[in-house]
């Protein structure tokens, strides 16, 4: 007769599933999306790249990551670490991918973004992180060395990724030969 005589629901927490996608695609220590998650993520992005769509892969290095370890500790260069994830996350949209490759190692993921927006945001964050190592009173000045690859017609993953650590490389010796 159109009346709701009975009503049958059935409520699930999914949050321990959740949890657990969640540790599958980041990393433990600084909380980015690990390299696996980015790596699917970025092959969507080639798949999928539209011509008047842009997008970047910026990867950056923590300098002397390994002197910071030798001489104030791993609970110090784990917190640079952390740091730095914080600092990006600060600087880059929520649709663009943070994510540790590993060790000292970063990416950053930017879909549809301008070239000159992404030369500002890494000046921006080179000298956040100068001045937050130097306002907290670090034993040591944060730096990063950080190339970036716009995406071409025809790239895939690796490619992209190879011309950004290609850039990151020249990056690193002219930060080198400026010392």
């Amino acid at each position: 007769r159109g009346r709701v005589v009975k009503y049958v629901g059935k409520i699930v927490d999914v949050s321990e599933e959740y949890e657990l996608l969640e540790q599958s695609s980041t990393d433990a220590l600084t909380r980015a999306y690990n390299r696996s998650y980015l790596q699917g993520r970025l092959r969507e992005y080639c798949a999928s790249k539209q011509p008047d769509v842009s997008y970047a892969c910026l990867l950056a290095d923590v300098d002397y990551f390994k002197s910071v370890n030798d001489q104030f500790g791993h609970l110090v260069g784990d917190n640079l670490l952390t740091a730095f994830v914080d600092t990006a996350r600060t600087l880059f949209r929520t649709s663009d991918i943070v994510a540790r490759l590993g060790g000292d190692e970063f990416v950053v993921a930017l879909p549809d973004v301008p070239a000159a927006v992404l030369r500002k945001r890494l000046e921006e964050a080179r000298h956040r992180l100068r001045t937050q190592s130097d306002s907290e009173r670090s034993p040591f000045s944060m730096s990063v060395s950080v190339g970036v690859a716009s995406a071409r017609p025809g790239d895939d993953a690796a490619s992209l990724v190879a011309r950004a650590d290609a850039a990151m490389y020249e990056d690193k010796r002219a930060g080198k030969e400026a010392r």
